[in-house]
């Protein structure tokens, strides 16, 4: 089934205009065709031709420096598999894609330590969000018009203090919120954020500045279990794990639904790829003296070993 959108005169000139400005070898000839894609970039500029051109443009950059094209075939780390947020829970009742992220309980510093944020955990997120893409336009040619967009749950239960000022934590954050918006435009339909601390808020507050308008006002909050009747309203129960208030489990009955949903935790130390050296400190035969302000003290130094300036 072909799907049809439904566009005004001016929208449908647009469109065609945008296109024009693109050779057909400029791009894959299914996203060449498709008319939604160009829709997306301008409805994402306000419908200025040149802006949604240079970002259209920039996205087709982008997708040849990370080859986004066969990103299907990219092999994540066994540690963003088990450990890194962005499990598919299923369809939402209007035919959407959804994913659980159990962001709280993300352990950052181990996810650096057991791969690189380029390419290893880009290419991880792009694998998650190009699967959404693919599930969401199959969706929308089976009921023959175009979805709003993925739905996404994020659970920031456990959301440390520690990765709230955490600075690489930010950094990461904004790389990956930009990556999809600059992408991925319109493309969202909704992000429930559940079990809200105090320490997201503070980490929330400082990655808004970089969030889009269109982004912010599809997110919603909840402090308690409150989202539970309102993701029911989203998702069947049947599809709905349990412990966020659907019916689902696994087969032997665990509401998290461990058998296909990452919780993320605390990484093993087996998946590091980059090993921390010991800080002076916890070096062999390193003693700890304390000394008083304006006073000196002399340790004595070990024959076994002596320290030089010279090679």
């Amino acid at each position: 089934m072909a799907v049809t959108l439904e566009l005004s005169n001016d929208e449908e000139l647009a469109i065609k205009e945008l296109k024009s400005r693109f050779a057909a070898d400029e791009m894959p000839t299914e996203m060449y065709e498709d008319t939604h894609m160009f829709h997306r970039f301008l409805k994402a500029r306000d419908y200025n031709l040149n802006n949604a051109e240079y970002m259209l443009r920039n996205h087709l950059t982008w997708r040849k420096e990370f080859k986004v094209d066969t990103v299907k075939d990219y092999i994540s780390r066994e540690a963003l598999v088990k450990f890194f947020p962005g499990s598919y829970i299923g369809l939402d009742i209007e035919g959407c894609p959804v994913e659980f992220f159990a962001t709280g309980n993300i352990d950052p510093k181990g996810i650096r330590r057991a791969a690189k944020f380029i390419p290893d955990i880009v290419m991880h997120v792009i694998k998650i969000v190009e699967r959404d893409a693919e599930i969401l336009k199959n969706q929308a040619i089976k009921v023959g018009k175009p979805l709003s967009g993925g739905f996404y749950i994020a659970d920031l239960k456990k959301f440390p203090l520690s990765v709230a000022t955490d600075k690489k934590s930010l950094e990461h954050a904004i790389y990956i919120a930009k990556l999809y918006q600059d992408n991925y435009p319109e493309s969202l339909k909704g992000v429930f954020v559940i079990n809200v601390s105090p320490y997201f808020t503070l980490f929330y507050n400082m990655l808004k500045h970089f969030l889009a308008p269109s982004f912010v006002k599809k997110v919603k909050f909840y402090r308690t279990d409150d989202y539970k009747e309102d993701l029911r309203k989203i998702i069947d129960p049947d599809v709905l794990p349990a412990f966020l208030g659907g019916n689902r489990t696994d087969p032997d009955g665990n509401p998290l639904c461990l058998s296909f949903l990452t919780h993320c935790g605390k990484v093993e130390d087996k998946y590091f790829i980059q090993k921390n050296s010991r800080c002076l400190a916890e070096q062999p035969g390193v003693q700890r003296l304390l000394v008083s302000r304006g006073r000196a003290s002399r340790s004595p130094r070990s024959s076994s070993r002596s320290w030089s300036s010279g090679p």
